[in-house]
């Protein structure tokens, strides 16, 4: 065999080199932490919309939420069995 060939089989053959992919967005600082730590402060606009240094980290802290509860298969929110939905606000009221 030439060296050429021997190097292209190592590098295909070599499962050092397949890449992880992104995975799963678990925010495991905020789901993670006790109840006896307290809530998370969140600020709101005149219109109810969070504002503020934990803005982000809510939004994405109620989709994880939603994934971890309701199926990604689901077209649409209206769909969603109403104790699905409370299960997930119950859950984020703990948080924040």
């Amino acid at each position: 065999m030439s060296f050429l060939k021997l190097l292209v089989t190592d590098v295909v053959n070599n499962p050092q080199n397949k890449r992880k992919g992104r995975g799963i967005t678990r925010l495991d600082d905020i789901c993670a932490r006790p109840p006896s730590m307290g809530k998370i402060k969140i600020m709101l606009n005149e219109y109810g919309q969070p504002i503020g240094d934990n803005s982000r980290r809510f939004s994405s802290f109620i989709g994880c939420q939603v994934r971890n509860i309701i199926s990604v298969a689901c077209v649409d929110w209206r769909l969603v069995d109403a104790e699905k939905k409370y299960e997930v606000w119950t859950l984020i009221k703990v948080m924040y």
